[in-house]
């Protein structure tokens, strides 16, 4: 009696595509309850891919704009300062979800509120939204 191997077969698909920056990311999930084929496979895969490159290059809607948000309310956010005595910091993306709205909404992938320019950071493979992070804004002293 020979046992014969279950042939395998993929039920599940995650396409994942985001902005070369980290600034936007989209992850869509295919479920084939039955198995599937290659070409229906590379079809739900491709379809991802469109759908997701759809949406990264949709601008923000002016019927819901981007919330604006108080220096001071910012200031209270758990920083962690990159250098003691310094200003700089980060803080992680979860503790702030309206800032990070904000940056996701900027065409440049930063904002400037009040006295620190905002932006994300995380680690390029991983996850480059993971924190935010600030950096004080110099201003010209005296006349100029």
């Amino acid at each position: 009696m020979s046992k014969e191997k279950p042939k395998s077969y993929i039920n599940r698909l995650i396409v994942k595509a985001g902005k070369p920056d980290g600034s936007e990311a989209y992850e869509i999930e295919f479920e084939f309850p039955y198995g599937t084929t290659t070409d229906e496979f590379e079809d739900a895969r491709k379809r991802g891919l469109d759908a997701i490159h759809g949406w990264l290059n949709q601008k923000p809607s002016a019927a819901a704009p981007a919330p604006q948000l108080d220096p001071k309310t910012l200031d209270g956010l758990p920083w962690r300062l990159y250098k003691e005595g310094h200003r700089a910091g980060w803080v992680f993306t979860d503790k702030t979800e309206q800032l990070a709205e904000v940056i996701r909404h900027s065409e440049e992938g930063k904002v400037v509120i009040g006295e620190f320019e905002y932006k994300f950071s995380g680690p390029k493979d991983g996850n480059p939204t993971l924190f935010i992070s600030r950096t004080p804004i110099e201003t010209k002293k005296g006349g100029g």
